[in-house]
């Protein structure tokens, strides 16, 4: 949708509720019209004209325009060899199109018979191109009479009522008289101003600029304006390497002398329509990129850009590293929204800070920071994020899931250091700041400068603090893990089960699994369900059986899995702090939160002891008895461990796998 910015006086109201009753049209129209387009195109085997789209779809968009039209034509050029390079080149008449559409005349009605015959003509050439012609092909020339169709510039066109287009052999294209214009002239239909007035549209390539249509100027269709003064000029030329640079393979069409004007246009062009430094009070703002693209969007914040952390040649058999977040330097701060200045102070641990590694430099590039991280090292950064008043940051794994916000009323400031943050705009979405070379040992001071109005009474509820990023080696890390015995597992999961159907109060917040309510949800069921297949790879079962000390279920995923998937800037390098998450509830899953089920790790050896590895999942019941659980087919997608309570080999269970379904079913006694 347009970008509409705010007017005074309504007018940008105004402007947003004209555009979006458009969508709704749109949306109406494509409904009910989109299977007869495509059945009459197909029939007459040319896409809709840019006239058709706007009168049947109400479709304004010039990039709605051009996705449809290549839709509609891949569906009767698909059987045609190297279809996609020959929809680019039916696409330069579309571009033209859209750029000479004047919504205030209405084209004859031969005209545009004539258009939908000239899309057709290049499907037949297109098709005898390919079978005359072997790789690498020369380029596909453009028929003269699809030239003259839509105003493209051809020898002796200098006026469109002087034009005759000179039929195909095999076709018979709907034309006037020998006396009348290209586009003939319907009786009753259009008045001679109105003739006149689509002949400057879609005739003299030097009128085109002048008609008023829907792409602005500066558009790749600008340069079909221009194109050669000859039918015989190739479409598909190279172009040359100082021009602005082809959007698609029709662009490529001009050569370097037919560039020339249309580069002197373009800088004509622009210098009349250079834009204030300022913007003026009712100019629109320039559309923004969904997902930027932060080497093209963020190169004046290049400099704002992490060390890289690891070593610019790469030691091979190197151990492997993870980063996560391991404490706070400065623990979660409420930022006052009343307070212009804010500052906290803060000491940080001298073993954290003799455990930062030294910045160096590339050995070639010099622009090139590297900070090489090895088993133990510490780094700082600094983050903002939202968060509910009432609730707030209870502990370190509801701040370590929170996602990084920077207000934009907000400057941070670290022992006297301005801190500049990378923002959504250019680089997606919200990064912390890399503040390790600004700590010093003693006390470090934060500071906050908010420029808000007094009267500004919308919602401000951030909280600002600094991390602690340690470096672990794959070593430590699975030494570090901790491990719930089978025992206390199981009496968890009897607990759950046998305790009267009540609802947690919800104001625990140890969710250890020693807790009698710590799944937080009411137990209607006397069983269990439990899958033993890694949800990351889903096609085998775990080696380690691991899960969150937060999440609120007992579906295990496997740690070697888990530790394998982690992102790395490189492979080699340490992984990113900020990818723990757990792969089934995203809860926080960082190496110091996991645990170990040992009841999962008894049932995996049971059943590689009876050869059962390919279980998908066990049943476990209220007396602490677990049974191999039948393979269910067609029910969608489930939460295994949620589910309600069935009856263990009733009508809800499947056949069973290959290789168990002759055995009965195993029960196991583990008390």
């Amino acid at each position: 949708m347009t970008t509409i910015a705010t007017f005074a006086g309504g007018e940008g109201q105004q402007a947003y509720e004209y555009h979006g009753q458009r969508v709704v049209s749109f949306l109406k129209a494509l409904r009910r019209s989109w299977n007869p387009i495509i059945e009459e195109s197909q029939r007459r085997l040319a896409p809709p004209l840019v006239q058709d789209m706007i009168e049947e779809l109400t479709l304004l968009s010039p990039v709605l325009q051009t996705t449809m039209f290549r839709a509609v034509a891949r569906t009767f050029w698909h059987a045609v060899p190297e279809y996609e390079t020959g929809i680019e080149v039916l696409l330069a008449l579309h571009y033209q199109d859209q750029r000479a559409y004047n919504p205030h005349v209405t084209p004859p009605a031969s005209w545009k018979a004539n258009a939908y015959r000239s899309f057709k003509l290049i499907l037949d050439e297109w098709t005898k191109h390919i079978q005359r012609t072997r790789p690498p092909r020369p380029p596909l020339q453009l028929p003269r009479f699809a030239l003259t169709t839509f105003g493209i510039g051809v020898a002796g066109s200098g006026n469109r009522q002087s034009i005759q287009p000179a039929p195909a052999t095999n076709q018979s294209p709907v034309m006037g008289g020998p006396h009348q214009t290209a586009y003939g002239n319907q009786q009753g239909m259009h008045t001679p101003t109105q003739h006149r007035q689509w002949q400057l549209g879609h005739g003299h390539p030097q009128s085109i600029q002048n008609s008023r249509g829907y792409l602005p100027t500066g558009t790749r269709s600008n340069s079909l304006a221009n194109m050669a003064t000859s039918a015989n000029q190739p479409l598909l030329q190279q172009m040359t390497s100082n021009f602005l640079g082809p959007y698609s393979p029709v662009q490529a069409a001009y050569s370097q002398g037919a560039l020339r004007p249309t580069i002197l246009n373009q800088q004509q062009q622009f210098q009349q329509s250079k834009r204030l430094l300022i913007p003026a009070a009712k100019e629109c703002p320039r559309a923004q990129p969904t997902h930027p693209d932060f080497t093209r969007s963020a190169l004046h914040q290049a400099h704002l850009r992490s060390p890289i952390p690891g070593p610019a040649t790469l030691e091979p058999n190197a151990q492997k590293l993870f980063r996560q977040v391991t404490g706070c330097a400065l623990s979660p701060n409420k930022i006052a929204r009343n307070r212009p200045h804010q500052g906290w102070t803060f000491k940080p641990l001298d073993a954290h800070l003799n455990a930062v590694p030294p910045l160096t430099y590339g050995p070639e590039d010099k622009a090139k920071r590297y900070r090489i991280l090895g088993d133990g090292a510490v780094t700082y950064r600094l983050r903002c994020c939202k968060f509910e008043p009432a609730i707030g940051f209870p502990d370190l794994s509801t701040w370590v899931t929170a996602d990084c916000y920077w207000p934009e009323t907000a400057l941070f400031q670290l022992n006297g250091k301005a801190l500049e943050a990378r923002k959504k705009l250019h680089f997606g979405r919200y990064l912390p700041i890399d503040v390790t070379q600004y700590m010093t040992k003693g006390e470090n001071t934060l500071e906050v400068y908010l420029n808000r109005s007094s009267q500004d009474k919308s919602a401000f509820d951030f909280a600002v603090g600094i991390e602690v990023v340690q470096t672990i080696s794959e070593e430590r890390l699975l030494g570090r893990i901790q491990t719930i015995s089978a025992q206390e597992s199981l009496d968890t999961i009897r607990k759950s089960l046998s305790a009267a159907p009540t609802k947690s109060n919800g104001n625990n917040n140890d969710h250890n699994d020693d807790d009698d309510d710590d799944d937080e949800i009411i137990m209607t069921s006397s069983t269990l369900t439990i899958p033993l297949f890694d949800p990351i790879s889903a096609h085998q079962i775990f080696t380690c059986p691991v899960r969150g000390t937060h999440c609120r279920h007992r579906d295990p995923f496997d740690l070697a899995t888990f530790l394998a998937t982690r992102k790395r800037e490189q492979p080699g390098y340490p992984s990113s702090p900020d990818d723990w998450r757990c792969p089934i509830c995203r809860a926080d899953a960082r190496p110091d939160v996991l645990v170990k089920d040992a009841f999962l790790v008894s049932v995996r050896e049971e059943l590689a002891r009876r050869d059962l590895l390919s279980t998908r999942a066990i049943i476990v019941s209220a007396d602490g008895c677990w049974e191999v659980k039948r393979e269910e087919v067609g029910r969608g997608v489930r939460s295994p461990s949620l589910e309600e309570g069935e009856d263990v080999g009733g009508s809800r269970g499947g056949s069973l796998r290959p290789g168990s379904a002759s055995a009965a079913p195993v029960v196991i006694e583990l008390d």
